[in-house]
């Protein structure tokens, strides 16, 4: 009885630790800080101060959010393997995890709305352009 409960638990949370599709796609750190980018971007010295400032306020939310996920990540399994199993509370902190992969989600669109701000259309397209291409 105990191997399918693990391996069920297993199964669930595969999600949680493979990247989302088209993860890569995306630029990750900061990419504003490579010359070549830079130039192509043509990239303005207060545009760098306002990235490295979304990032350092972004970087800080998902730190916190991540703990979240992985708490509620470790509470979910705790539960779900626990004997006599108690459905509410499976239930209940499922409902908890996916709202803290979903706060996590946010953060990371929230970063990338304000990337596109700060470059606008073009230059977020060319941005794009350049990262499918590597």
């Amino acid at each position: 009885m105990v191997k399918p409960l693990i391996v069920i638990s297993l199964i669930l949370l595969i999600p949680v630790w493979a990247p989302p599709a088209g993860a890569q796609s995306e630029p990750s750190g900061k990419w504003w800080h490579d010359s070549g980018i830079k130039a192509e971007l043509k990239l303005q010295d207060s545009e760098i101060k306002r990235l490295d400032r979304l990032f350092n306020e972004s970087r800080r939310r998902l730190i916190d959010l991540k703990n979240k996920v992985e708490k509620a990540q470790f509470e979910y399994q705790r539960l779900l393997e626990a004997e006599p199993l108690d459905e509410k509370a499976v239930n209940r902190q499922f409902a908890q995890l996916e709202k803290a992969r979903s706060q996590l989600a946010s953060e990371r669109s929230r970063f990338l709305v304000e990337v596109r701000k700060i470059l606008g259309h073009q230059r977020f397209q060319r941005l794009k352009r350049i990262y499918r291409q590597q």
